[in-house]
């Protein structure tokens, strides 16, 4: 399991903000159930040319956010988490599994305890830690959606020459994690591409010290409020500008 980054078709959602937890569902074939997840939304939603091609070339839109995968499964070839076993819990079965609408909102303790099935089901103990304390939420999406979703995997050895060049220390507002909670957090922090991978679509020659920047997910929720994201002097900007 890796992350992987992703433009997600989002609906007529809007209320969706950066940092907010998502589990992505199969619902338009079967097996129909949950087939991945990401912790962070890393863009507030907008409008661009529609995903549907057809609809594209006559002018049609529609909305997306940026996410960040930590967890994608296909459904034609592997197990999923299937809507049966999440019906057959009596604290999920709380839930409208088959909405109508494009997103559902899950509760917090209902959240927790499908954190701990999906994590059981993919058989690890936890899920990579680079997130932050956030808001569990789903986001529907059709087997159409789903089959034309594109993903970028992101290359571990990179990040961690990044940080053996930078520390973990965030690259913007210097904010240390380690410092502030103490051991428990040593080594935490996340890292930021300057030109976003999803923005080239193909495999290209990262330079860990040219191209990635230790960021703190405050500011790299910031830096993804808009499309194109804020550079990272942007942030510096804001951050002196308010603090005047």
């Amino acid at each position: 399991m890796g992350w992987f980054e992703a433009r997600w078709s989002c609906g007529v959602t809007k209320s969706i903000r950066p940092g907010d937890r998502f589990y992505l569902i199969r619902l338009g074939l079967k097996p129909k159930g949950i087939v991945g997840s990401g912790y962070y939304i890393v863009s507030a939603s907008f409008e661009d040319l529609h995903w549907d091609q057809v609809l594209a070339a006559s002018g049609s839109t529609a909305r997306f956010v940026n996410v960040v995968f930590d967890a994608l499964l296909n459904a034609d070839s592997e197990h999923i988490l299937e809507i049966d076993l999440l019906q057959a819990d009596p604290l999920l079965s709380q839930i409208n599994w088959l909405p109508q609408a494009s997103c559902i909102r899950v509760p917090d303790e209902i959240a927790e305890k499908l954190q701990g099935i999906w994590s059981e089901f993919l058989g690890v103990s936890k899920l990579p830690e680079d997130f932050g304390d956030i808001t569990p939420t789903v986001y529907r999406e059709g087997h159409v959606r789903e089959k034309s979703l594109t993903v970028f995997e992101r290359s571990t050895a990179a990040r961690e020459k990044c940080l053996e060049y930078y520390g973990t220390k965030c690259f913007i507002c210097q904010f240390d994690f380690k410092t502030f909670y103490g051991p428990v957090a040593d080594g935490y922090i996340q890292v930021h591409h300057l030109l976003p991978i999803s923005d080239i679509g193909e495999e290209y020659e990262v330079d860990p010290v040219k191209d990635l920047r230790p960021v703190c997910p405050n500011c790299h929720a910031i830096i993804h409020r808009r499309r194109p994201s804020y550079s990272i002097e942007d942030i510096r900007g804001f951050i002196k500008q308010n603090l005047k």
